[in-house]
């Protein structure tokens, strides 16, 4: 492990494992160099099942960008989609820009 070279360092990655059954399993790996030796190196490596924090995270991520009833995307998540394309239509000056209308005109607005 070429990120381990000194006593005491260590590294983590997030894995994404599907089993055997199709059902798919997160976790975290955390490799710590405990000593290095001429033989070989002492590595504790310790293995988190984060499954369910992952998963929950990602409903969180989902109701902050979708309404409830609607399930449509709201205004947060149209802001980022619109920012990330306006992002990467700026390495692209001569590609041909999208058509984007926000907000509303007050003649297309009636009262009661």
């Amino acid at each position: 492990m070429g990120e381990l070279s000194h006593a005491g360092d260590t590294v983590s990655a997030v894995c994404h494992i599907v089993q055997r059954d199709g059902s798919t399993r997160f976790v975290n790996s955390i490799n710590r160099l405990v000593a290095p030796t001429g033989e070989g190196d002492i590595i504790q490596k310790l293995v988190l099942d984060i499954t369910e924090h992952v998963e929950i995270e990602r409903a969180l991520v989902k109701i902050s960008y979708e309404d409830a009833l609607t399930h449509l995307f709201n205004r947060s998540r149209f802001r980022r989609d619109l920012e990330g394309t306006v992002k990467i239509l700026a390495h692209f000056p001569t590609a041909p820009r999208p058509a984007v209308r926000c907000g509303y005109s007050s003649s297309s607005v009636t009262s009661r």
